[in-house]
């Protein structure tokens, strides 16, 4: 009775521990998202002190969501930003240029937007390391490429 009793727990178990393998989360850094989550209304006035220029940067949007990589076993959190600039003096017909600013895991990333495709044309990915460091390192977790030769910090 013992060995029958056996026979049927052993499989039951070995069934019961099969199945998908837990993907590891990969949060957005909670410093990098009080300090950089900004929300859609909150916008900067700035007046370029040579030029006189005055420009109003503002946010448009900000979604939040969560890429999942099943066959490398990760998911990732990420809030996108998009941050559009207008020149408010002198007063020029057209030009609303925009950004996506993407904080992903430790990294800030940055996407200038084309007029034309509402598609980033150039993208920074990592921009800038959260914590600040003097070595910009790749972001494991990247939507896009990364390319640290290209820049440092120089000062924090």
């Amino acid at each position: 009775m013992k060995s029958a009793n056996l026979a049927i727990f052993v499989p039951v178990i070995a069934l019961a521990s099969c199945g998908k393998p837990k993907l590891e989360t990969n949060p957005v850094n909670p410093a990098l998202k009080a300090d950089f989550n900004y929300k859609p209304g909150t916008y900067w006035i700035y007046r370029d002190s040579i030029s006189g220029m005055i420009d109003s940067f503002y946010v448009t949007s900000n979604v939040a969501g969560t890429t999942v990589n099943e066959g490398a076993n990760y998911s990732v959190d990420f809030i996108t930003i998009r941050i559009s600039e207008k020149t408010i003096f002198p007063v020029f017909p057209s030009g609303v240029q925009s950004w996506e600013m993407g904080l992903i895991s430790d990294n800030i990333q940055l996407a200038d937007i084309d007029k034309n495709t509402d598609m980033g044309a150039i993208n920074y990915a990592p921009l800038i390391n959260y914590p600040l460091s003097i070595r910009l390192t790749p972001a494991r977790y990247s939507g896009g490429a990364a390319f640290p030769g290209f820049g440092n910090v120089a000062k924090i």
